[in-house]
């Protein structure tokens, strides 16, 4: 029997969470498929088995010349939503969309148009048409699942739940060696919030002169980045992103993950943290507090309350 062929669309080739979860998907695809990596941003990227679309024309080429059966988008772009979704109405593919946040729009009940045009934009489309821009969506948490169904109004019979594999250890948060660094997983954006995190280290770091900060997936010259003008002297390690092989160098001999995002729809930098025996600290969000009914060496302090995260 011929088997599906699935082409995945994700914003990065290899960057952050979204990307992790789509490569294991790259990697693992289900017996009966063959799937494809595609990504639209980070074109100096070298990922020979992943194709870089750079335009519009190139992934509508590409539909046009590759027989796909199902599109799998991960990207939360309206004008690429819109597009990738009228190429599977042309080529008669079906389109399954991955929604891996909430926003925060279910712990604030912040006003849709308050907290970000392109949500308002997706219920206004699905207001009209319940197939606007994808035949089924996948949540990835029950906040996500809250957001699809109860705020942007789209059918209950479309949305399917997931979560991202959880090996439910008790860890022994303990049990520590060699352990030297505060870690942080995640781009330099405005939800990822590193800089409520490098608040607190300015105000902490003299007092603890055998750790360092290691900064995984902030570049040197971040924006962030910017107040300090010499990271050794104030022992922040700025890595860029890293292979797994090379972030586990870090992982190893970390003391503890801060994850001071202002949302999150899963978060599997925590989950593979947790896996790896190192405790987590987050403000309070519904994915922190599902996660800590599974795992030991989760600490939740109240939201925004930054000087509470070291």
């Amino acid at each position: 029997m011929e088997k599906n062929k699935i082409l995945q669309i994700v914003p990065f080739a290899n960057k952050g969470g979204v990307e992790s979860v789509a490569t294991n998907l790259f990697i693992n695809p289900p017996a009966d498929s063959i799937m494809t990596y595609g990504y639209i941003k980070d074109f100096q990227t070298s990922c020979p088995e992943k194709i870089f679309f750079k335009s519009f024309f190139s992934l509508f080429k590409y539909l046009k010349d590759n027989k796909i059966n199902v599109i799998h988008s991960h990207v939360f772009s309206i004008r690429w939503m819109v597009f990738i979704r009228l190429c599977s109405l042309l080529f008669k593919i079906k389109m399954i969309t991955t929604l891996h946040s909430d926003f925060g729009i279910i712990d604030s009940n912040v006003p849709l148009l308050r907290k970000g045009r392109r949500l308002f934009f997706i219920k206004l489309l699905h207001f009209f048409s319940k197939k606007a821009l994808s035949d089924k969506w996948v949540a990835i948490s029950d906040s996500v699942e809250n957001l699809l169904v109860n705020v942007l109004k789209i059918e209950e019979k479309r949305v399917i739940k997931i979560y991202n594999p959880v090996n439910n250890t008790n860890v022994d948060v303990n049990e520590s060696s060699n352990r030297e660094y505060i870690v942080f997983v995640g781009r330099d954006s405005k939800e990822k919030n590193l800089k409520d995190l490098l608040y607190v280290w300015e105000e902490i770091h003299s007092k603890y002169d055998f750790i360092s900060l290691a900064l995984i997936g902030v570049e040197p010259d971040s924006e962030c980045l910017n107040c300090y003008g010499d990271l050794k002297s104030k022992r922040v390690l700025a890595l860029g992103w890293l292979d797994n092989a090379s972030k586990d160098i870090y992982l190893k001999d970390a003391l503890i993950q801060v994850i001071p995002s202002y949302f999150e729809g899963f978060c599997l930098a925590a989950v593979e943290a947790l896996e790896k025996n190192i405790p987590i600290i987050t403000y309070d969000l519904p994915v922190f507090n599902y996660f800590k009914k599974k795992f030991n060496g989760v600490h939740i302090v109240p939201s925004f309350e930054r000087n509470k995260l070291l």
